[in-house]
């Protein structure tokens, strides 16, 4: 990936994924949807902390790498820079080429005499991208924080939004969002977007069957434990007995059993699956401090 995108950061990365079809397939759809009919699509990813949407985000941006679509991370403040978006559409060539005529000050005093400039050169940018194009934005919950819904960076969100969903397209154009599950709501509010029903993921818990195979994954992959191991499931039937389904709490036991077991040389035993969980809760409990803030 291009190293002079940005990169949004997360708290922690899934080593490994299992399930979500249903939403892999929505966003499937929406690729091919986008390059058939030329226009920008959207689709919304949203649900409560630590249910996994970074960890579908991820997932999703690999599904379109290997569909041949170009993936570029943007941050919130994106949305009312046009130079942060013509870096994260345009190729390292063009941008080097065209930085100096898209350099635009936001915080002008008539800021409305900058908007035309600014709305113009994006919609050239938009029309001029040579290979089809996903847009990520994480953490979209966050999007107008100490911003007034009449302000001029709100302005050109709901605005570059318009453009993205309404200009015609030589390539395709899919805007991939995650946030918590009012952000929805938040765009609504801030008059950046509307997003139809069939492009909003609500997420919910991880289906038994993934969160045993992340485990599983944990435990085989990344301990080196066999296969055919006969105390592997009771390790995970253990281990899920304190996960619930919640992603980043089986990553969090996952990393654990597979840090003590990898030490362990890959052996399994009751006095060390109780060691795994009770450095588990440890941590789980400082995940929850972070999540819910």
């Amino acid at each position: 990936m291009n190293s002079k995108k940005n990169i949004v950061s997360d708290r922690g990365r899934a080593h490994y994924f299992h399930g979500r079809n249903s939403e892999i397939d929505a966003f499937q759809k929406i690729l091919k949807l986008s390059k058939a009919d030329g226009k920008g699509h959207s689709m919304l990813i949203q649900g409560a902390p630590d249910v996994g949407k970074t960890a579908l985000l991820r997932e999703l941006e690999k599904k379109g790498e290997q569909a041949g679509w170009t993936v570029s991370k943007i941050e919130l403040d994106a949305l009312w820079n046009v130079n942060e978006l013509h870096n994260a559409l345009m190729d390292d060539e063009e941008y080097e080429k065209k930085t100096k005529e898209y350099q635009v000050n936001i915080k002008v005093a008539n800021a409305s005499m900058r908007y035309d400039k600014r709305e113009q050169t994006f919609s050239k940018t938009i029309r001029a991208i040579k290979k089809p194009h996903i847009l990520v934005l994480d953490e979209a919950q966050m999007i107008g924080v100490g911003q007034a819904k009449d302000s001029p960076e709100m302005k050109q969100a709901s605005y570059v939004m318009s453009q993205l969903h309404n200009v015609e397209l030589k390539q395709g154009l899919v805007f991939l969002i995650a946030g918590l599950s009012d952000t929805r709501k938040i765009f609504k509010d801030f008059k950046i977007s509307r997003f139809n029903d069939d492009c909003v993921i609500h997420l919910n818990l991880l289906e038994k069957e993934a969160e045993k195979s992340i485990l599983k994954d944990y435990l085989v992959k990344g301990a080196g434990v066999d296969r055919q191991h006969p105390d592997l499931h009771h390790w995970m039937d253990r281990m899920v007995k304190e996960t619930h389904r919640w992603a980043h709490h089986i990553s969090c036991y996952g990393q654990v059993a597979s840090k003590m077991v990898k030490s362990n040389g890959g052996y399994l035993s009751n006095d060390l699956l109780s060691e795994v969980l009770k450095e588990s809760r440890r941590k789980k409990k400082e995940l929850l401090q972070w999540s819910f803030y």
